[in-house]
């Protein structure tokens, strides 16, 4: 799930070296994260039931919080643990 366009997104992926199941961009969602939109329809995708998903992402905003307002499991992904600043939030 990613707050990009098809085409952005599709370009990025040719670098990832991993292919993905699903794959939701707020141009599908027809929204932008948080948005219940987008991860209702990741929900609807994924097609299993809510403990058996599991959202990982690096925002707290973006991710973490509506994830988890959904019932889903999560892991934050701390990308500036070693930088001072805001990267100090308590962790999911």
């Amino acid at each position: 799930m990613s707050n990009v366009d098809d085409d952005l997104f599709a370009f990025s992926a040719k670098h990832l070296e991993v292919e993905f199941d699903q794959i939701i961009t707020a141009e599908q969602a027809k929204s932008y994260k948080p948005s219940l939109n987008n991860f209702r329809l990741a929900i609807e995708r994924i097609d299993l039931p809510l403990e058996q998903i599991l959202h990982v992402a690096a925002s707290v905003y973006h991710d973490i919080v509506t994830a988890q307002s959904m019932g889903l499991s999560t892991v934050w992904v701390n990308r500036r643990a070693d930088k001072a600043g805001l990267a100090r939030l308590k962790t999911y």
